[in-house]
């Protein structure tokens, strides 16, 4: 007997239809609450040669904005179609960092070879002007709202430049903070700019005067990212008004009082090399990634304590960023070219450990990561492979049943399992996770032979998907011809 319920998902506007099947043989009855909508493109998009290092997403026109470090051009995505639009913007040698000015609409990108500020219309998609010199070797950028003025790092001379947007031109002599800025986040409340410096301080710029407010703040040890890598070490937390930033060198997390601009109690002790950090707002958490040990800690910014154990994800994680709409940290493990996503609900990795393979499949060395609210997506450069990757979050929400059900359906296709609603071959092995990670087996020792089942619908019990792969899998039933057909038609099956 089939049973098709089907209703409409009034968020994503996709049909949800719960497929019942019951054999009235009685051998099995299944329930599959299956999400039935258009699956992004897994392929990369080409940004440019190499070394995409850093993106902004410009809300207007719905477009994400890419520098690639090593060939001098600007890409642009428009991720309403996820391709690359026209040909890429020629600036000048190695954009680093890029900001978006709303209110100009206009891209600015840091170049820190030459020492200067490109300007990109994103009305046109045209360089403005002549290029704005600024100090040496410029790097991360911020954008004052109030102000309307774009504040520049510049990383050899320990200086800041400020930009004035209306005009383009540099307003005043640079700003003196420390030793290599590296890093930079903006205070909407004090009006303030607070930057890293790879000494163990932090500096303070007011924006209404652009001087520097008092003394440095000692922190920890090599405070905020390595020069140039698209990670954004501070993150401001607006309910309790405190900047926090990872120290790389001591394995702390550091949180200043904006209103008093002092270090609030002792460094909060997290895991091993920590690089980025992100805010949840709606538990008031901040999120750390540590590249040494490959977890991520957790910090309720109420007590400044670390919540539970440090979360296992993939090798090396990096830059993470927040999913306002589903409630999810996404991480990017460096060295494995792979996500994790957490449940920031119950801070538990959604699926499994690594995200990889069919339902997230990124490229090399993944980077800088932006996230599109309009559409619900992340974006995320790979410098290793010139690409840039797009996940729909919305899908990677709806699949998280999917992944953690233990049992996978599909049709078996030239010896390979058909994934029947995502359409993602998988790869069966009953080689357990634990095998793998104690270097014990490898996953194609233990692959399943599925020829004898070929064209058949068959329900697979697994200990974990792990992207393409399916571990510890078990081939528990196979469906009879009739069945097998329903269950194509129903999932539109070849």
């Amino acid at each position: 007997m089939l049973i098709l319920n089907k209703v409409k998902d009034t968020k994503t506007q996709s049909s949800a239809i719960s497929l019942v099947i019951v054999l009235m043989a009685g051998t099995f009855s299944a329930i599959f609450p299956l999400f039935i909508m258009e699956v992004e493109s897994q392929t990369a998009i080409p940004s440019g040669d190499v070394l995409p290092m850093n993106m902004v997403y410009d809300p207007v026109n719905k477009m994400v904005y890419v520098a690639n470090i090593d060939n001098g051009i600007v890409s642009i995505i428009d991720n309403n179609i996820n391709r690359v639009v026209g040909p890429p913007l020629k600036v000048e040698d190695q954009p680093v960092g890029i900001a978006y000015d709303p209110v100009n609409k206009r891209m600015y990108v840091t170049h820190n070879r030459n020492d200067i500020v490109s300007v990109i219309d994103t009305t046109t998609n045209t360089v403005v002007g002549s290029p704005i010199k600024v100090g040496k070797e410029p790097g991360p950028i911020a954008y004052d709202p109030v102000n309307k003025r774009m504040y520049v790092t510049n990383l050899y001379h320990g200086t800041f430049s400020v930009i004035d947007t209306t005009t383009n031109t540099v307003v005043g002599s640079p700003i003196r903070v420390g030793y290599q800025p590296m890093d930079i986040a903006y205070d909407p409340v004090n009006k303030r700019m607070y930057v890293t410096n790879l000494g163990g301080t932090f500096s303070v710029i007011d924006t209404t005067t652009n001087t520097v407010v008092g003394s440095r703040i000692k922190v920890g040890d090599i405070p905020g990212a390595i020069a140039d890598d698209p990670v954004s070490a501070i993150a401001y937390d607006p309910v309790n008004e405190g900047m926090y930033v990872t120290n790389f060198g001591d394995n702390t997390v550091s949180e200043i009082n904006t209103y008093t601009n002092t270090v609030v109690s002792s460094p909060i002790r997290v895991g091993y090399q920590p690089m980025d950090i992100a805010y949840d707002p709606v538990n008031e958490r901040m999120y750390v990634t540590n590249s040494g040990n490959d977890t991520v800690s957790v910090i309720d910014t109420t007590t400044n304590t670390v919540v539970g154990s440090p979360i296992k994800v993939g090798k090396e994680p990096g830059p993470i960023s927040y999913d306002p709409v589903n409630k999810r940290m996404y991480v990017t493990n460096l060295y494995h070219g792979t996500f994790s996503v957490i449940d920031t609900t119950t801070n538990t990795v959604v699926g499994s450990p690594i995200i990889v393979g069919s339902p997230i499949k990124v490229g090399d060395e993944p980077g800088a990561i932006a996230y599109d609210p309009v559409n619900e997506r992340m974006y995320v450069t790979h410098f290793g492979d010139g690409t840039v990757s797009v996940i729909d979050t919305v899908l990677v929400s709806k699949l998280h049943y999917l992944l953690t059900q233990n049992e996978v359906w599909g049709i078996v296709k030239n010896g390979i399992l058909i994934e029947i609603e995502t359409k993602w071959p998988l790869k069966l092995t009953d080689v357990s996770m634990q095998e793998v990670m104690q270097e014990a087996r490898t996953p194609e020792s233990g692959l399943l032979n599925l020829n004898q089942h070929e064209g058949k619908a068959i329900l697979v019990s697994t200990q974990r998907a792990v992207g393409d792969w399916v571990w510890g899998a078990k081939v528990t039933e196979v469906a009879t011809p009739l069945l097998t057909k329903v269950i194509k038609k129903a999932f539109n099956l070849p």
